[in-house]
């Protein structure tokens, strides 16, 4: 799934930022620039795909 941090702002300046396609707490990590800029968070909420874990390749060279 492609990654993409959606923005919406209403016409009384009320806003929600919402994170497509990060798992785990990386949406956080996304995300956090854009909370910061627009102001106070009243309310949060995660998704599903908060709760999937991040999937890492670790490769291991082992010597002979």
């Amino acid at each position: 799934m492609k990654k993409t941090i959606e923005i919406t702002i209403g016409p009384e300046g009320q806003f929600s930022v919402e994170a497509h396609g990060f798992k785990g707490a990386s949406c956080h990590t996304a995300t956090k620039a854009f909370e910061e800029a627009l102001g106070d968070i009243e309310t949060s909420r995660h998704t599903a795909e908060f709760f999937q874990s991040e999937t890492t390749r670790n490769q291991q060279k082992l010597g002979q």
